[in-house]
């Protein structure tokens, strides 16, 4: 599902059946796909511990999770909220702090909900805003940055529109060309000064990953909250030893990936990638209150 486009004019009906529907999103427990195509109760002290706290959509999520094995620990990896570089199609990189816009807000709200079912020993953030203020709304024992966390540093291409209106084809081009290189080559580097390899993002993301595993244990729950590139790398990395099959998988806005450790064989499995519905559903109502009367946003507000 797909929130409407902006440019959509909606009517009062359409307002009201979007209306029902989300009530209906929101009761609902979420639809996960698990890697595994398993969904069975948790019994982790973790989850239990939050109970009271969580939301009824956080417990929906957190008992339709498997159920973490004897010498596992399960790594959440959670994307920051929206920005408007990412709407207008911007390259941010690491090398442009950019903050959430409300959309962004509304989606780190969302997904802070979606895990309130589950207590994490540790929530670590990239040193770059939008991550940071996505992170402070998950609930945590222990809350540490780490700039290794950061997104790749993409050279020149920083500040570049390859999407939108901004977008030229000359622009896009470019981009096309360096991701081609970049998808053959992990130790190709996009041009210009601090520009990474994907090599460069494997290494760091690795070693922010066993540095986590040092100050955690068997059984803990722990998330990171970090970027698009970073996330689709550090992946590639720690679930197939291969850095350079990042372009396999998708990373949305606060999207929440699971994936778990093995403390035995130190091998790491998929449990859910790329889970977005609580991100759309913030899009959703943003959709809404922009379609409202002014009086009825005001009311929505107070």
């Amino acid at each position: 599902m797909h929130p409407p486009h902006p440019s959509q004019q909606f009517s009062n009906s359409n307002l009201l059946v979007c209306l029902l529907a989300l009530a209906t999103l929101i009761m609902s427990p979420p639809s996960c796909v698990f890697v595994d195509g398993l969904s069975s109760p948790t019994s982790s002290s973790a989850t239990n511990a939050n109970a009271n706290t969580a939301s009824l959509r956080g417990k929906a999520f957190a008992s339709s999770l498997p159920v973490l094995e004897p010498s596992h620990r399960r790594l959440y990896v959670v994307r920051h909220g929206q920005t408007d570089w990412n709407l207008k199609g911007l390259i941010q990189g690491g090398g442009y702090d950019t903050p959430l816009n409300n959309v962004g807000e509304q989606q780190a709200a969302q997904v802070a909900s979606e895990l309130s079912g589950i207590l994490f020993s540790m929530v670590c953030s990239s040193h770059l805003q939008r991550s940071l203020q996505t992170a402070k709304y998950l609930a945590a024992n222990k809350r540490v940055t780490d700039e290794r966390l950061g997104e790749m540093r993409f050279g020149d291409l920083e500040g570049l529109a390859i999407r939108g209106l901004n977008a030229t084809e000359e622009s896009r081009q470019r981009f096309q060309e360096m991701k081609q290189k970049m998808k053959h080559d992990i130790d190709f580097k996009w041009p210009g000064e601090h520009g990474e390899s994907t090599r460069d993002v494997s290494r760091r993301g690795k070693e922010a990953i066993e540095s986590l595993l040092l100050e955690t244990k068997s059984g803990d729950h722990l998330c990171i909250v970090a970027h698009g590139r970073f996330n689709k790398v550090l992946l590639a990395t720690l679930l197939w030893n291969d850095p350079s099959r990042f372009a396999e998988m998708e990373q949305g806005n606060t999207c929440i990936n699971a994936i778990d450790y093995n403390e035995l064989t130190k091998m790491w499995s998929p449990i859910l990638i790329n889970y977005t519905d609580h991100a759309l559903e913030a899009s959703a109502k943003e959709e809404l209150l922009e379609h409202q009367p002014q009086e009825q946003q005001q009311q929505s507000s107070s």
